[in-house]
């Protein structure tokens, strides 16, 4: 058995498209950019952050290690 189907489809296309929109004024680029950049500058220092505390971490683990051996024990090491 088969079954057909028809869609009409009843529509306009828009015939008047309007004015362009304006570009950006000048002062909207300037929060644009002043945006972008405060963006930037807290990634930098999440990274700058982030770095810093992994190199103290592993400064300290490896000073931790260096005592061990020097004490020929083993002590607790922190976990990272």
């Amino acid at each position: 058995m088969t079954v057909f189907s028809t869609v009409k489809a009843n529509y306009l296309l828009p015939t008047d498209i309007g004015p362009m929109p304006k570009p950006p004024t000048p002062k909207t680029l300037v929060l644009l950019l002043r945006a972008l950049i405060n963006l930037v500058t807290r990634f930098t220092t999440l990274v700058t952050v982030t770095t810093t505390l992994i190199s103290s971490s592993t400064t300290f683990t490896t000073f931790l290690v260096s005592v061990s051996i020097r004490l020929h024990t083993i002590l607790p090491l922190p976990l990272v």
